[in-house]
This record gives C-alpha cells, structure tokens and sequence, in this order.
C-alpha cells in the first residue's frame, strides 16, 4: 500500500486503525514489555475498508 516509502506507514496506519475500529476485527500483539510489534485488520467477506462515507470520515 506504501509502495516501499517507509515514510507514509505512519499516516496510513493512523487512516487504517479508527476506520477498522469502527466496524471490523482487530488484533494487535505486544511484547512482554507492551510495545506492539503486529495489528491486524480483518474484514468479513464483502466488506471492505472504505466502503462507507463513515469510513472515509474517521479516516
């Protein structure tokens, strides 16, 4: 999605994490010290991430 530029994880993530929280699963794994080093974002089949107006608001 960021074509190899290192530089837009960030803002994409910060697009992709409260549109996800709002209607889809999430999973995130932490070290033993609490730091996240994995999230997912699962979508039910036929739904997808942008798909309402609701989606591209929160984003």
């Amino acid at each position: 999605m960021i074509g190899g530029n290192n530089a837009l994880r960030l803002p994409l993530f910060r697009a992709l994490i409260p549109a996800g929280a709002l209607d889809r699963e999430t999973y995130v794994v932490v070290d033993e010290k609490g730091k996240i080093v994995s999230y997912v974002l699962w979508f039910a089949p036929g739904r997808s991430l942008f798909q309402t107006y609701a989606f591209h608001y929160l984003s």
